[in-house]
């Protein structure tokens, strides 16, 4: 039977509570990285190329969640078959002046753009 008390003598082994505490912390640290959108599409009505925004914002979330682009790129074209790309997105803002979460919405698309097109 093993030791509760011992130390264990590897630098790099954390004991199972020090690893939940971390592993909770960096979900919480994720979290705070995530797009506050909260799909209302007011952005799209002022959006002058009528981009799915909130559809956007979910994917870039789904991508900051998980890391990977490549598991998106199929939820990511058949998102703007029918719309515009988000790299056509010419930085007017005028989306982000109608957001109530005052999320960067110009910024997002553009790196949607860079990670997919």
């Amino acid at each position: 039977m093993a030791d509760r008390n011992a130390i264990d003598t590897d630098p790099g082994a954390l004991p199972a509570a020090q690893e939940a505490i971390t592993g909770k912390a960096k979900r919480g640290a994720d979290a705070a990285l995530l797009i506050g959108c909260a799909g209302c599409g007011q952005c799209v009505e002022d959006c002058p190329l009528q981009l799915p925004i909130p559809e956007l914002m979910g994917l870039y979330n789904e991508y900051l969640a998980s890391g990977s682009a490549e598991s998106l790129a199929d939820a990511y074209k058949s998102i703007t078959s029918e719309t515009g790309k988000p790299g056509n997105c010419g930085g007017c803002r005028v989306c982000e002046g109608s957001c109530k979460n005052r999320v960067k919405i110009a910024d997002t698309v553009h790196k949607l753009s860079a990670l997919f097109d």
